[in-house]
């Protein structure tokens, strides 16, 4: 199946502004990307506010700008849309992907053992109990058939697992998705939430010592403990760096849930394959997504952008990139390009795995990888192939709402109707088998494409509180059916 919106219209790109978030109501604007791939992957975007920035829109140029730190900052300007979205720069520039090397370096280190891949081991249990969790609440509630699976099931899943890293009690977890989706709101509308993060801050200092999960250390410890040349970390450090891996940890995995099912439900051919062979989706001991999990990660590409600011004079893709210039990465439209893999209006989860190229969480050998990409990854995988199993065949139910926001391709409610899979079961055909590898490396071309590996510090986020986003008190205690 094609990806919405990517034949229907031809428009002047001189007059579209990209930070019009009207454009993305109803998910990315494909067919606006696939044009400017065509016509100007580096293009000059006026917004609203007169500040303007280069739009890139093409795989290639993408891995240009990621990994190349010291032209393209990520300190100089931050790394949203807004360099003053959530809280002004000076406050966010304490996290570390609002740093650049090798200042960056060093802050990673504060959280670098929780999520190696070996620590990750340990959280197969944690994660197939809050999947367990989160379907078993679905089923518990009688015999109705549907559900939303944004609300039943990509919201609690991430941020019990995260939750429960970080320290949390399941009694703690409604104010985790209040605070979360209140930085939702400040990241899509550029608002202030200095006031939240402060909030977090001080819950998560009482947690330092606390431990739900045998054989990881709380993040909230590795945290509220931490050394940076002999001293411990501020206030202000501690505040921001809860506030935002709770955010980039929640946001990103929800989105890539309920897009993964999404795409499923209107490729059922697909969904039954998965269903029969869930391994097909399971994760390398290595952290690499095997070519099932890799392609919902490019189709759904839960990241919507990330900015960069020029240091110096530069020339990208034809065009002449003036010193303080800014540069937005839009991920989606790298997620689409045909110039780095063929047929990527195409979504099919039995491709090559050596032959997918997305840069869902970045692009390269970035200096920014993704800590948690493989946590994600694990969680995704879990999800999806529960879901498939236990609620049987699904199909939607209601229309389908997005966040509506330039950070996060996410939805906020996916009604569907679930009953016993179909038996006897349709007949697909029997995938090859094969195990998750190392990408091989891009042949020489003229734009080379960015690597396969999710390479980036953070994971997607999404918009303003929109229908189906459920953050009235009690929706926790509702949904595990709690007094």
């Amino acid at each position: 199946m094609s990806a919405p919106g990517t034949q229907q219209r031809t428009v002047d790109l001189a007059a579209v502004d990209l930070t019009d978030l009207s454009l993305w109501a109803d998910g990315p604007p494909y067919d606006i990307f696939a044009q400017m791939r065509r016509e100007a992957p580096v293009h000059w975007n006026s917004s609203a506010d007169g500040r303007g920035f280069w739009s890139v829109t093409r795989q290639a140029e993408i891995a240009q700008v990621s990994t190349d730190p010291g032209t393209y900052s990520s300190a100089r300007g931050g790394v949203l849309l807004r360099s003053d979205s959530v809280a002004p720069l000076d406050f966010m520039s304490t996290m570390p992907i609002f740093k650049d090397p090798p200042e960056h370096d060093v802050y990673r280190k504060i959280v670098s053992q929780a999520f190696l891949p070996r620590t990750m081991g340990n959280l197969d249990e944690a994660i197939n109990s809050a999947v367990s969790q989160s379907l078993d609440a679905v089923l518990a509630r009688g015999d109705t058939g549907e559900c939303d699976l944004v609300r039943d099931v990509a919201i609690p899943v991430p941020l019990l697992v995260l939750g429960r890293m970080l320290g949390c009690a399941d009694s703690d977890m409604e104010k985790l998705l209040i605070w979360t989706d209140e930085l939702k709101e400040a990241v899509t509308h550029g608002g202030d939430a200095s006031a939240t993060f402060h909030q977090m801050a001080a819950h998560f200092m009482g947690l330092v010592n606390n431990q739900l999960i045998h054989g990881v250390e709380s993040l909230a410890k590795a945290i509220g403990q931490a050394e940076l040349d002999g001293r411990r970390l501020t206030e202000e450090e501690i505040a921001v760096y809860f506030g935002m891996l709770l955010y980039l940890g929640n946001e990103p995995t929800r989105g890539a849930i309920a897009g993964g099912l999404l795409a499923l439900i209107q490729h059922p051919e697909q969904a039954e394959l998965l269903r029969r062979r869930p391994v097909l989706l399971k994760p390398s001991k290595a952290g690499l997504p095997p070519a099932a999990l890799a392609e919902i990660l490019r189709w759904t590409a839960p990241v919507g952008h990330f900015a960069r600011t020029a240091t110096r004079s530069v020339v990208l893709g034809g065009q002449q990139i003036k010193e303080n210039d800014r540069l937005i990465m839009w991920y989606p439209s790298a997620n689409r390009d045909s110039d780095a893999m063929a047929e990527p209006d195409v979504f099919d989860v039995q491709r090559d795995v050596l032959t997918i190229r997305q840069v869902s969480y970045g692009a390269g050998d970035s200096p920014h990888r993704c800590q948690g990409s493989f946590l994600g990854n694990k969680i995704v995988a879990a999800t999806l192939s529960a879901t498939l199993t236990r609620l049987g065949d699904l199909e939607l139910a209601g229309p389908v709402t997005w966040s509506g926001s330039t950070f996060a391709n996410s939805l906020t409610s996916l009604p569907v109707r679930f009953r016993p899979a179909t038996d006897p079961r349709p007949e697909v055909p029997e995938p090859r088998d094969y195990a998750p590898v190392d990408p091989a490396p891009t042949p020489a071309r003229s734009r080379p494409a960015a690597d396969a590996a999710p390479s980036h510090d953070a994971a997607p986020m999404s918009s303003g509180s929109a229908p189906g986003s459920h953050t009235k008190p009690g929706f926790f205690a509702r949904l595990f059916g709690k007094k």
